[in-house]
């Protein structure tokens, strides 16, 4: 198995964990259906459609991983067609690939996130109490935070961990570090 077919069946895992996850904030919209069913006369049905949004966000998500993971594959750095087993696991390439994971894993949270946010928004406009719309505006600030810190971990591990490598090596022999 070459490390470009490792790396495409991670995100194919990783595409089926961000389904799975997105099946289960389904939780939150059985609640704010409950929660808002009474009121469906006075608000309309816009309520119900956007508490669908953080489980339909997710399930997109995951058919995009799922059907974008060669190109994710290669864009990563993982195009080399020599097989994983008997090539030594460089330092640098270890922290590229915690990079991605971990940048996928924070863009799989922060996009639900969003979603969340913007439903909160939508359900206390009404009720809007100061400290209610800061909150909603803080928790949204931070879900574009964590989005954009996981795209660019994703798309950037790569250079992130060649920049890491040479910062730890730097003034140091040629020979006493991995090339």
């Amino acid at each position: 198995m070459t490390k470009r077919e490792l790396a495409i069946l991670a995100f194919r895992l990783l595409a089926v964990w961000s389904a799975f996850y997105a099946v289960l904030r389904l939780d939150m919209v059985i609640g704010m259906w409950q929660v808002t069913r009474r009121s469906l006369v006075d608000e309309g049905m816009p309520i119900v459609v956007l508490s669908f949004l953080p489980l339909v966000l997710g399930l997109i998500v995951a058919w995009l991983i799922w059907s974008k993971a060669a190109a994710l594959a290669d864009r990563v750095g993982l195009a080399e067609p020599e097989p994983a087993r008997g090539t030594p696991l460089t330092a640098e390439t270890a922290m590229m690939v915690a990079f991605c994971a971990i940048g996928a894993y924070a863009l799989i949270l922060g996009l639900p996130r969003i979603g969340q946010t913007i439903l909160h928004a939508v359900l206390i406009r009404d009720y809007a109490q100061m400290d209610t719309w800061y909150f909603t505006v803080r928790e949204g600030a931070a879900a574009l935070l964590q989005v954009g810190l996981g795209l660019w971990l994703l798309f950037g591990g790569r250079g992130l961990a060649r920049f890491v490598h040479r910062v730890r090596t730097a003034g140091l022999p040629q020979d006493s570090h991995n090339p």
